[in-house]
């Protein structure tokens, strides 16, 4: 089943008006807001997931910060406003034992993917491979694919299916 993600955000980062932007959506079908770790204070951001909260609705956080260091601090920024949703980031052994414990459902990057606005590189086999990887860690509910960011082509034709049992063998 799919859901929409109203994301509060512009150019890879949270939009500075993000409280007044949310103000006029509020009366909308929404049951997933979202917003990114860059472009907003702290005190903002947690602001802003208080009132997505309050309109009984999910709060999801990307984390799009590019040093580990700036992944690590944005993480606990999501423990500490409680978030339902932390999406992104690519130090996962890092963030799986800081995320124990706590409710947030996390997703993060899969692929090769690099720089910010981040985008996705490398092949689809080396994306697949990834994706399972990540995908049978206990601790990660989901992924998140930048399939839209793909700097490339990708390969025409039907690629055969592949189990995430089958991407160690290879």
């Amino acid at each position: 089943m799919s859901h929409f993600v109203l994301m509060l955000t512009k150019d890879d980062r949270t939009v500075p008006n993000a409280l007044a932007a949310y103000d006029e959506v509020r009366d909308m079908p929404l049951a997933y807001v979202g917003f990114k770790d860059i472009g907003l204070p702290f005190d903002e951001m947690k602001a802003l997931a208080a009132r997505i909260r309050a309109d009984d609705r999910r709060t999801m956080l990307e984390v799009v910060s590019t040093s580990r260091e700036e992944e690590l601090r944005s993480i606990r920024a999501a423990i500490e406003i409680g978030v339902d949703y932390l999406l992104g980031g690519r130090h996962v052994s890092d963030a799986l034992p800081l995320l124990a414990g706590t409710a947030i459902r996390y997703f993060p990057f899969c692929g090769d993917t690099i720089g910010h606005p981040t985008r996705l590189e490398g092949t689809i086999d080396e994306t697949v491979a990834d994706a399972c990887r990540l995908a049978l860690m206990p601790g990660v509910h989901g992924l998140d694919l930048l399939s839209y960011r793909f700097a490339g082509d990708a390969a025409t034709g039907a690629a055969d299916p592949i189990a995430c049992s089958d991407a160690g063998s290879s």
